[in-house]
């Protein structure tokens, strides 16, 4: 027969227990064997104070994100789940929108490079191509090709604009660094005459 004192110690460490106790994670099959008693357990004790007392602990919380986590990833690859989604698709047409083939999207994004280029600077495709065809497509300053940073390789639409923000007139094509480069100095020739008489100087000391 157990005493108050020792049974008032076991409840005072159960409760310090529970605060901490992460319990292991449990696969979606083993959860679908005893779902019924887990749902019915699981409310039973959220109605006690060690439920209530787990709510403040971070371990806990980041355990339920987890478990969570991976109960979706099982889920999605069981057969209910996948009938469920061709049942959906087939009763639902008219909600779901087709995806867009790849030339279409390819397609859509041109006609916006094309709207954005005549909207900002009153160029057409066409013009841009002279000009880009004048500067043999190379950059106006550095005389280099803008590279695809996935492709390595020239794109045609990587050399943007330049142009005089006062008048807006179109003055050349540049690549990124350059264009960004001058917008630095304002456009302000002075300041980049000055810039390059210290790169001279430092150079010419060495």
């Amino acid at each position: 027969m157990k005493t108050p004192e020792q049974i008032a110690h076991r409840k005072a460490w159960r409760k310090e227990y529970n605060k901490t106790y992460v319990p292991p994670i449990k696969s979606y099959e083993e959860n679908e064997k005893n779902k019924e008693k887990a749902r019915l357990k699981s409310r039973a004790y959220r109605l006690t104070d060690a439920y209530k007392n787990s709510l403040a602990n971070p371990e806990r919380q980041l355990h339920i994100k987890n478990y969570q986590r991976e109960y979706h990833k099982q889920y999605i690859k069981t057969e209910k789940y996948q009938k469920y989604q061709e049942e959906y698709r087939a009763t639902h047409t008219k909600i779901i929108k087709p995806r867009k083939p790849k030339m279409l999207k390819e397609e859509i994004s041109r006609k916006h490079r094309d709207y954005l280029l005549e909207y900002n600077y009153g160029l057409t495709r066409e013009q841009y191509n002279k000009l880009y065809d004048s500067q043999n497509g190379c950059c106006a300053i550095c005389g280099k090709t803008d590279l695809d940073s996935r492709t390595k390789q020239a794109r045609h639409s990587g050399l943007v604009v330049d142009h005089d923000h006062k008048t807006n007139k179109v003055r050349f094509l540049l690549c990124t660094n350059c264009n960004t480069g001058l917008g630095k100095f304002n456009d302000d020739v002075s300041l980049l005459r000055k810039a390059a008489d210290c790169l001279e100087k430092f150079y010419v000391s060495q």
